[in-house]
C-alpha cells in the first residue's frame, strides 16, 4: 500500500523562486480580503463566470464534443444533455458549483471524493464510477483494498500536514495533488477530480480566488498532463502548481479593477473578447458572460462591428468574429 509523510515539508529548505511564488500569493490573499462589501455584486458575477470558464475549458481537456451553443445552453440550464460528452460536460459544471457553494462544510475524506466523483458521471450506472469501493457485483472494474487504504492514508496525512505538522498549505495542496494523481483512484476521471480537489482546498485555506478565476483555465494555458506532472520532481511540481495559483490570484486583481464597481454590458463583452485569442463566437462571449441574455450580447457585437472594434465573418450558424483593435 503507498504511504504519504507530509511531516518534512515544515523543515525543508525551498528555493528562491518557491519562497518568491508563495509570498506573492500571500500577498494577493490580503488584498483580496480588503475588498469593500460593495463589490459583492461583481464576485457573485465573476463566480458565475469562473464556474462557466471552468466548464468550458474542461470540454476541451476532455475532448468532449460540445458546441459553444450546447455549452451555454447547458450552462443557463436551458436544455438536457442529449449524450455521454454532454452528461459528463454538466456533471462537472456540477461538481464545481457544488464546491463554490459549499466548501466550506466539505470533508477531504474517501466518501466525499466518492460521492464528488460520481457527480461528474450522472448517466453512468457501472461501477467504473465508484471503483474504490470494491463492488463485488463488478469485480472486473473493482480494485483491491490497497488502494483504498492508501487513498485513506492520504487524506488523512493530509488532515496532519494541517493541524498536527503545522506546514503551509501552499506546500501542502500541490503535494496532495500530485499524490492523488499517482495513485488514481478511479478508473476515469482523475484530472478532473484533481483540478475540483485543487480548487476545494484553495477555497478551505482562504484562497478566494480560485472561486472567481478558473483553475481550469490555466491547465490548459499550461498544457499540463497527468503523465508530464509525475515526471517532475516534487519541487517541480510545487513551483508549476504554485504558478497556476498565483496565475488565478493575478487574473483576479486584473479583472475586479477592470470591472470596476459601474461595469457596464458592453464592457463585460469586451474583457471577454480581451481573453479570447483568434477568431470567436457569439457562444463564446454567452460562456464568458453568464449574467448577460443573448440579445444583449448579439447587440453589442453589433455595435463593435460598426464601430470598427471587431470583424464579422461568415454568416447564419457559422458566423464568427475576430480582433481588430479593441
Amino acid at each position: 500500500m503507498d504511504s504519504f509523510d507530509y511531516s518534512a515539508l515544515a523543515s525543508m529548505t525551498w528555493d528562491r523562486e518557491t519562497v518568491n511564488l508563495i509570498g506573492t500569493i500571500h500577498e494577493y490573499k490580503g488584498r483580496l480580503k480588503t475588498l469593500p462589501p460593495s463589490r459583492s455584486g461583481d464576485l457573485q458575477k465573476m463566480d458565475g463566470l469562473a464556474t462557466a470558464q471552468g466548464t468550458k475549458a474542461i470540454v476541451t481537456i476532455c475532448g468532449f464534443d460540445v458546441t459553444g451553443t450546447r455549452l451555454s445552453s447547458l450552462i443557463r440550464g436551458d436544455t438536457a444533455p442529449r449524450d455521454k460528452d454532454e452528461s459528463e460536460t454538466l456533471g462537472y459544471l456540477t461538481a464545481l458549483r457544488l464546491i463554490h457553494e459549499d466548501y466550506t462544510g466539505l470533508l477531504i475524506h474517501p466518501s466525499f471524493l466518492l460521492q464528488l466523483h460520481k457527480e461528474l458521471f450522472p448517466r453512468c450506472q457501472h461501477a467504473h464510477v465508484d471503483k474504490i469501493t470494491n463492488d463485488p457485483l463488478h469485480p472486473e472494474d473493482a480494485v483491491g483494498s490497497d488502494t483504498r487504504l492508501a487513498l485513506y492514508s492520504l487524506c488523512d496525512e493530509y488532515e496532519k500536514a494541517a493541524r498536527q505538522y503545522r506546514v503551509d498549505p501552499l506546500l501542502v495542496i500541490p503535494r496532495f495533488i500530485r499524490d492523488f494523481l499517482a495513485l488514481s483512484p478511479f478508473a476515469c476521471g482523475n484530472e478532473r477530480m484533481a483540478v475540483l480537489l485543487a480548487t476545494l482546498l484553495l477555497l478551505q485555506n482562504g484562497y478566494a480566488a480560485a472561486r472567481y478565476i478558473s483553475l481550469e483555465e490555466y491547465v490548459v494555458l499550461a498544457d499540463i498532463h497527468t503523465d508530464t506532472l509525475l515526471a517532475l520532481d516534487d519541487r517541480s511540481v510545487t513551483n508549476l502548481l504554485l504558478k497556476g495559483i498565483l496565475y488565478a490570484n493575478k487574473s483576479f486583481d486584473e479583472r475586479i479593477n477592470a470591472a470596476g464597481e459601474d461595469t457596464t454590458s458592453r464592457e463585460l463583452v469586451i474583457n471577454a473578447i480581451e481573453q479570447k485569442e483568434g477568431f470567436f463566437t457569439k457562444s463564446d462571449l454567452l460562456v464568458y458572460c453568464p449574467t448577460l441574455c443573448r440579445a444583449t450580447v448579439e447587440n453589442i457585437l453589433k455595435e463593435l462591428c460598426h464601430d470598427g472594434k471587431i470583424v464579422k465573418c461568415g454568416g447564419g450558424r457559422s458566423t464568427y468574429y475576430m480582433h481588430k483593435i479593441i
